[in-house]
């Protein structure tokens, strides 16, 4: 049904388009034909840019009132994106119409250019109505049908580019950054020196083994807030590092090895008590230290973490 009631505007548009044309040509003047052109370009401009602004209500209402994000990103920035483009045309179209037809027909110009006017008016105008016509296609959910399906399936075909591509750490780097968390202090050492080898043994082959699991497996498991078989029940190693500093530790850690998710990671390293951490509270907490200005503080010392000794 709504297929067929967008068809039928359609087809109007371009029905009064077509008897406005033939009527002007038949009936009217030169300035007369244009004068009225002029009016529908703005007419035109006014009604698209009214559905643009309606849709942002739209978005701005739902995030605001209810905490929605109707903005849906991989349809809506493409959106966006054609609407400035094609508005901006539009809106070009309508300057040159009224600035080179509109206002010389009304300067008493001579009849051969007249006639000329009612040509490049015809032509302007054919151009506008169909610019008109695509403006209102993309807030269509016709739109969001063809292009959404185009866009997952580019983005599965990246995705499966990078699953293939796994970055796997070697034992002698996860040794480098051991010692590099215990000479910055990020550690809480073992009295048991056996069990502190037993740990470090066991991050080792964590961090060096090359995981089965595919990456959309894992992420499922994730979603569904089940820990992975490979990932411990209990934290390997004890991390004496602030939220903001454990976040930027893991956004450092994820470049050696893409094999885990954060919240693998918050998983594999513990607190103080040997407790798992939240990793959206590292999150929320990494977001106002960049907003009080010690974000930059804590990833200098934790990029100590990360240096190559030679």
């Amino acid at each position: 049904m709504k297929k067929l009631k967008a068809n039928l505007y359609s087809w109007i548009l371009g029905v009064l388009t077509l008897v406005y044309l033939i009527y002007g040509w038949m009936y009217l003047d030169a300035q007369r034909f244009v004068s009225v052109g002029n009016i529908i370009l703005f007419v035109l401009l006014i009604a698209v840019l009214a559905l643009f602004l309606r849709k942002c209500l739209i978005w701005y209402s739902a995030f605001m009132l209810v905490g929605k994000k109707p903005f849906i990103k991989e349809v809506d920035r493409p959106r966006v994106f054609f609407f400035t483009f094609f508005y901006g045309l539009l809106l070009l179209f309508y300057l040159v119409f009224h600035q080179y037809l509109m206002i010389p027909l009304e300067n008493n110009v001579t009849k051969n250019q007249m006639s000329e006017g009612r040509i490049e008016a015809t032509i302007m105008i054919t151009i506008s109505v169909f610019i008109f016509a695509l403006l209102i296609f993309t807030f269509s959910k016709k739109f969001e049908k063809i292009y959404l399906p185009k866009f997952k399936k580019t983005s599965q075909n990246l995705e499966g580019s990078k699953v293939s591509v796994k970055k796997v750490m070697k034992k002698e780097r996860v040794e480098e950054i051991l010692e590099n968390l215990k000479e910055q202090g990020f550690l809480f050492l073992e009295d048991d020196k056996e069990k502190e080898e037993k740990q470090k043994n066991e991050l080792i082959r964590l961090l060096t083994s090359n995981r089965r699991k595919s990456k959309a497996t894992r992420m499922s498991e994730i979603q569904n807030k089940k820990i992975a078989d490979d990932i411990p029940r209990n934290p390997v190693l004890r991390l004496n590092m602030k939220n903001a500093e454990l976040k930027i530790f893991f956004k450092n850690l994820r470049k050696e090895t893409n094999l885990f998710h954060y919240y693998e990671l918050a998983e594999i390293f513990g607190n103080e008590n040997g407790r798992a951490f939240n990793y959206n509270s590292l999150s929320t907490t990494a977001g106002g230290s960049k907003e009080s200005g010690t974000y930059d503080l804590y990833e200098e010392k934790i990029l100590e973490v990360f240096k190559e000794n030679s």
